[in-house]
């Protein structure tokens, strides 16, 4: 993901993520503006081939002029309709050339994060024809992830969509707890990875209202 800084006093105006296993808070004493840009897999390499796999699970901070230009225009964007715009202009003008050159397995890790795979890492490693210790040594190495981390997280959210009580991502086609192996696995993933309970995060959505998955305001 990119965050885009939208305060006026920033260190870090623009930075990259490539997601996270676990959960961090944090206090403020007044509100931070910050636009996110998610992509895939593919599209995080296209537009950042030296960068994705060198981020361990943090931030790092991207410069130069494209990232600058982006978020002037973000700024000057009155309505988040607007900015989305902006994104979406940028994002075209920056992967029109394709991902030729890329590692597939920048595909399989997308297969598996958009919820169109939900097998074993074997089973994975069978369908892009190689052997499952070579799969999980070009996940490590192309991407910063285990595969069976990802497998994880993808779950994870899925858990997210369908606990969420008014989801901008609306709730998966089945029940994802349906996929541990009891309440007590699910109850232990869910924390490992939110910080806190499934009952704490569905009282503090309905609290807040906000649709966002991956952030919860805590009193």
């Amino acid at each position: 993901m990119i965050h885009v800084s939208l305060d006026a006093a920033t260190v870090r105006a623009v930075q990259f993520s490539a997601g996270s296993s676990s959960a961090s808070t944090s206090s403020f004493d007044d509100r931070r503006r910050i636009f996110v840009i998610a992509l895939s897999f593919t599209g995080a390499a296209a537009l950042l081939p030296e960068v994705v796999g060198a981020v361990d699970q943090g931030f790092v901070a991207i410069e130069g002029s494209i990232w600058s230009e982006l978020r002037a225009r973000l700024l000057d964007a009155p309505s988040f309709a607007e900015r989305a715009a902006v994104a979406e202009w940028f994002l075209e003008e920056r992967t029109s050339a394709g991902t030729t050159g890329q590692s597939p397995f920048f595909r399989a890790a997308d297969a598996i994060a958009s919820d169109r795979w939900r097998g074993s890492v074997a089973d994975l490693a069978r369908a892009f024809g190689c052997e499952e210790r070579t799969l999980r040594n070009r996940f490590r190495q192309d991407l910063g992830w285990a595969p069976k981390g990802l497998l994880r997280v993808a779950r994870f959210n899925r858990a997210l969509r369908t606990l969420h009580p008014g989801s901008w991502a609306g709730a998966p086609d089945t029940d994802s707890r349906i996929e541990f192996a009891d309440e007590a696995h699910f109850h232990r993933e869910f924390v490992a990875h939110a910080g806190i309970s499934p009952r704490a995060f569905v009282e503090a959505k309905r609290r807040s209202g906000e649709p966002m998955l991956h952030s919860v305001v805590l009193d």
